[in-house]
């Protein structure tokens, strides 16, 4: 299971994946021109990301599990 939410977010995102299953091994977010935002690896399965230094806008977070599976979700931030 995996959740990522809120969305719209504004300052803090929450991330919750099954650890037996999908332990988070990175985490990347870009902006819409495709530039790297925030980058971080050797994440807990269930985590927060503080996005308050990102500008409003739509961005993507890319998920990247041990088993090298990849996730993907568009997500919006308010200001």
């Amino acid at each position: 299971m995996k959740r990522i939410f809120p969305n719209p977010v504004n300052d803090v995102l929450f991330l919750q994946f099954n650890k037996s299953t999908d332990a988070i091994s990175e985490i990347k977010i870009t902006n819409a021109l495709q530039k790297d935002v925030y980058d971080r690896k050797d994440i807990e399965s269930q985590t927060s990301l503080d996005l308050s230094g990102l500008s409003a806008g739509i961005y993507f977070v890319h998920v990247t599990t041990d088993k090298g599976i990849d996730y993907f979700q568009k997500i919006l931030i308010l200001k």
